[in-house]
């Protein structure tokens, strides 16, 4: 993916670039305060971006003037899976380990893990009684499966 096709929004110093993948649809509208229309690329991308929308914006949109959707790649939704979406800037985060760079991409041994399944009791407690175990088996990288709300009791994120 193209940094012109990257789903969700993203802050820049220009402000927040909004953008939504609807092939389908006629129109798509922002919905932050006011309704705001997106413009429509020849690949059913819409784009826009807002000089005023910043990390903590609330934001929807809204399909052909009627469907109220949130962003399905948001980042992070405070008023549940049906609430508006929330802008997080990614780079304002200050991180600790400065000199830490990851392993070489080729030295990689990827484990998908679902926390409520990875252990009988389901928590990241229990898990990190058994990252010894990983280490010894040759995992390197250990990526946790989206946690999301959902309806119901169970679901794979």
């Amino acid at each position: 993916m193209t940094e012109n096709n990257r789903f969700g929004a993203a802050v820049s110093a220009k402000g927040t670039t909004f953008r939504l993948w609807a092939p389908s649809a006629a129109t798509v509208d922002l919905i932050l305060d006011r309704p705001i229309a997106l413009t429509r690329g020849s690949d059913g991308w819409y784009v826009i971006t807002v000089p005023e929308a910043h990390a903590g914006t609330r934001y929807r949109y809204r399909i052909d003037g009627e469907v109220m959707v949130p962003d399905p790649a948001s980042a992070f939704q405070p008023n549940d899976v049906s609430g508006p979406s929330e802008v997080i800037d990614h780079t304002a985060f200050v991180w600790r380990a400065v000199g830490w760079k990851g392993r070489p991409w080729r030295e990689a041994v990827v484990l998908e893990a679902h926390v409520g399944t990875f252990t009988p009791e389901g928590t990241y407690r229990a898990m990190i009684d058994k990252l010894d175990h990983l280490v010894a088996t040759g995992i390197t990288a250990l990526e946790l499966m989206p946690l999301n709300d959902f309806p119901g009791r169970r679901n794979w994120g």
